[in-house]
């Protein structure tokens, strides 16, 4: 137990408490747990207040405690993405909640003989003649994610409500090491604020110590209706997919616990804390809300990773699931999540252009799924520093690095060369390597170099290496292209851009190619009856990467398009996807949700008529096959 929440406890002199929570799903309820016990361990006589699955969940928890049904705001979300005005709408219902609850409190402290209350959330629980404590990880509330002044009126009407009480307790550390971030420490506090530490139910819980068998998928399901059930079935829909055995805790305790099983899936309506802890400790990958009950439970547990699924809408739960990237966390949006099959032991993966930016992430997102990752590099400094830097992050990393310089024929032959010499197969390769801010230059294989090092290059290396993939759907060939491809046009008779070069045309050509050159590749194989998958990704973008060498440039860059970029983790999440999801199949193209394509969560996206055109593709084969000099037969 934290010492701050137990000075606190102390502190309480009333003999009879009063522990009620919101009743907006079960996070309000479980984080009650340390601070019940921690009152039940100074001998205050407990007695619990709230409604519906909260509280039948402290009943389960606390069986010998007396319980008041006590009923709470009731409030509706919206299925759709923003819940604004959802809220706004019901303000007055809220008001009338508030005004409701603080009359019926009156009555319970007199009824009940109560010393004082501990409000977790509940706005309208204080009392003016005995001690009252509110509890709010959020002391700057986040109602919208581009009104800021919506924000600081919203933080100024919650600051009214905590006055009123005696103290505010805060769950989470003072200063800089903290968890809820700008929720609580960007406004100055109001006096009567207390930092607490983390609340956990886990919190003495340090290791699996409960038999449960272990699953590959787990899903815990919190939240208010309807999302609750939208994740629910969304989970299910995915889970049952895989050949993975996968558990899904619905969050809906009850006194009748039926366990349901679907093919691979077991679904529970919840789980003891003991079971509960050990399926998020021992799951290879879990799945949850981003809420912050959620979070302090995996911190507590020391869990570095998991799928945060915000709801659609609770801006605070973006913000916490965007802040839980920085350190190693994924967060998709619920619509438009992934099941990534765990590689396992045993599969190779090559990544060229792999010593930094987007490449560096995808080689480490594939690492951390198992699979050992062949870095294919021109530079073998920093494709050292790429393969240190990956096994210090990742655990157990299996990371090779065989030289690659995609501007040279002969390089892409010694390098199928060696790679043969190591390895009797490949699983995945993700042609990504690229260049764009580049001058003027023809390669000694006679070709333009952004034309050679992203498409002509990969062309052969893609071909010399076809024969060592396993006749599987799981194995896959990754082409990193762009939205650029669109503005793209192939000359077959000026490859080298001789009668008027311009970087960006050398760059769309080139990517253009790389799209045809896939596609039809798609079409070979499943001529062929070939059941290797081919997959277009696209990373947006990002000012993380090297494809821009010019320094100036770049600084120009991340001055201008700051605001429709990304990370080059986040980049990286629609290759790793591509590579590993088994929902993505051959020929699909994997882009982002968010504004021009430059940032966003991983989504399949439709192809331009340019990049389809079957004549112009098995032209540019033809060609490319006599360029490399590579025998398609």
């Amino acid at each position: 137990m934290d010492k701050n929440l137990q000075n606190r406890v102390r502190n309480i002199s009333e003999k009879r408490v009063l522990v009620a929570p919101l009743n907006w799903g079960l996070g309000h309820a479980t984080r009650c747990v340390p601070i019940i016990n921690a009152l039940l361990a100074e001998n205050k006589e407990v007695v619990l207040a709230s409604d519906g699955h909260p509280l039948q969940f402290l009943k389960k928890e606390f069986p010998s405690l007396q319980t008041i049904e006590f009923t709470g705001i009731n409030v509706k979300y919206s299925k759709k993405n923003s819940q604004g005005w959802a809220m706004i709408l019901q303000m007055p219902k809220f008001a009338y909640s508030i005004s409701k609850e603080h009359f019926i409190l009156k009555k319970i402290v007199q009824q009940y003989n109560i010393h004082a209350v501990i409000s977790d959330n509940r706005f309208g629980l204080w009392h003016k003649k005995i001690k009252s404590i509110y509890i709010t990880h959020q002391i700057g509330v986040k109602v919208s994610r581009n009104i800021h002044i919506l924000n600081k009126v919203a933080c100024l009407v919650h600051k009214l409500f905590i006055n009123r009480y005696s103290e505010c307790w805060i769950p989470d550390f003072e200063g800089e090491n903290n968890l809820s971030g700008e929720l609580s420490h960007k406004y100055p506090l109001p006096r009567n604020c207390h930092f607490i530490g983390i609340l956990s139910r886990f919190s003495d819980i340090r290791q699996n110590n409960s038999e449960l068998p272990e699953y590959h998928n787990v899903g815990i399901v919190s939240g208010v209706e309807p999302h609750r059930q939208i994740l629910a079935d969304k989970l299910l829909s995915l889970f049952e997919k895989t050949d993975q055995p996968s558990l899904i805790i619905s969050g809906q305790p009850t006194e009748y616990q039926k366990v349901i099983h679907k093919n691979n899936v077991t679904i529970v309506p919840h789980l003891e804390t003991a079971k509960l802890a050990t399926a998020i400790i021992t799951a290879k990958q879990l799945f949850c809300r981003s809420g912050y009950s959620t979070l302090m439970d995996i911190t507590v547990l020391g869990r570095k990773n998991a799928c945060l699924i915000p709801t659609p809408g609770q801006t605070e739960q973006e913000y916490l699931a965007q802040k839980a990237e920085n350190i190693g966390f994924t967060s998709l949006e619920q619509s438009k999540f992934w099941i990534l099959d765990n590689v396992g032991k045993g599969k190779i993966a090559v990544v060229t252009g792999a010593n930094g930016g987007f490449g560096l992430q995808i080689a480490s997102g594939l690492a951390q799924k198992g699979t050992k990752v062949v870095l294919a590099c021109r530079n073998e400094q920093k494709a050292m520093q790429a393969k240190q830097h990956i096994e210090n992050a990742v655990q157990n990393a299996d990371i090779d690095f065989i030289s690659l310089d995609l501007s040279s024929l002969n390089s892409v032959r010694n390098f199928v060369e060696m790679y043969t010499q190591r390895y009797s197969k490949i699983d995945i390769l993700v042609n990504n390597a690229g260049i764009l801010f580049v001058p003027h230059k023809v390669t000694k294989d006679g070709y333009e170099q952004i034309f050679q090092t992203n498409y002509l290059g990969h062309f052969l290396l893609t071909n010399l290496l076809l024969p060592l993939f396993p006749d599987s759907y799981s194995s896959k060939i990754i082409f990193q292209s762009s939205v650029m491809y669109k503005m793209g046009k192939i000359r077959f008779y000026d490859f080298n851009l001789d009668r008027g070069y311009s970087k960006w045309k050398a760059y769309s050509q080139s990517k253009l190619a790389l799209m045809l050159f896939a596609l039809q590749l798609q079409r070979n194989l499943a001529q062929s009856g070939k059941k290797i998958q081919p997959v277009l990704s696209h990373p947006g973008i990002s000012l993380e990467t090297d494809i821009v060498k010019n320094q100036t440039i770049r600084k120009l860059a991340q001055k201008v398009c700051s605001f429709f970029s990304q990370s080059a983790q986040k980049g990286a999440q629609s290759a790793i996807v591509a590579a590993l999801s088994n929902e993505i199949k051959s020929g699909d193209f994997i882009g982002l949700d968010g504004f021009v394509q430059g940032k966003g969560n991983p989504v399949k996206i439709s192809i331009s008529s340019k990049a389809t055109d079957k004549a112009v593709a098995e032209q540019l084969w033809k060609v490319s096959c006599a360029a490399t000099e590579f025998d398609d037969l």
